[in-house]
């Protein structure tokens, strides 16, 4: 029967079919030595977060967590604060443009002791990352990397393709893509779940 569902997702699935088709491939789509020099981070939105966090008693907190972020990872003050902001919402709530829109938003409250745990498990747990590989996976991926990286981690893992289910090849792959952490579906086993952002096959077509 499983085999029959698999044959019915390659006929009517043309990721999945790509995904079979793709998988081994050159793993050279993002590259660790991305430097921040020459990227900016808008000012105008932070200082809408900034002014909301010291409206409701959050500075501390907020500032304490962006500490952690620049002291383990080595990130600058600015890309620290915009890493935070995309991955408790408070991006896309500050650069909204509908005050009625905003009002259905719910970031999360600043929490520096989650960033603080976060970041302890990214250095001293199975994935054991450098200061380069873990300022890499907050640039791409802020949420995956600060709201448990633990379990997204053992998600990504049990979900990956075959040759990647070793936890050394999947430490190797995260290593070359830190992105991998965000893959934490396969709709080649399960079928389409409108999850593709997070989907290993949708992956495998970059």
């Amino acid at each position: 029967m499983k085999a029959f569902h698999n044959v019915c997702l390659l006929i009517s699935c043309p990721c999945v079919y790509a995904y079979y088709n793709a998988i081994p491939r050159t793993l050279n789509h993002y590259s660790l030595g991305t430097s921040l020099t020459g990227t900016s981070v808008s000012a105008s939105y932070l200082e809408v977060i900034h002014e909301h966090m010291m409206e409701n008693g959050l500075e501390t907190a907020w500032a304490e967590a962006s500490s952690y972020l620049e002291e383990i990872s080595g990130l600058d003050t600015d890309h620290a604060h915009d890493t935070l902001a995309q991955a408790w919402g408070w991006k896309n709530w500050a650069t909204c443009s509908s005050a009625i829109a905003r009002k259905y938003l719910r970031p999360i409250k600043p929490d520096a002791e989650a960033v603080k745990r976060s970041l302890e498990w990214l250095k001293e747990g199975p994935l054991e990352m450098d200061k380069e590989t873990l300022r890499a996976g907050l640039i791409s991926s802020p949420e995956a990397y600060l709201k448990d990286p633990a379990t997204n981690y053992k998600r990504a893992l049990k979900m990956a393709p075959s040759q990647w289910k070793d936890p050394a090849e999947f430490k190797t792959l995260l290593f070359q893509d830190p992105s991998v952490l965000e893959r934490t579906y396969n709709c080649a086993d399960g079928g389409c779940d409108s999850e593709c952002g997070n989907c290993w096959v949708q992956y495998a077509r970059k």
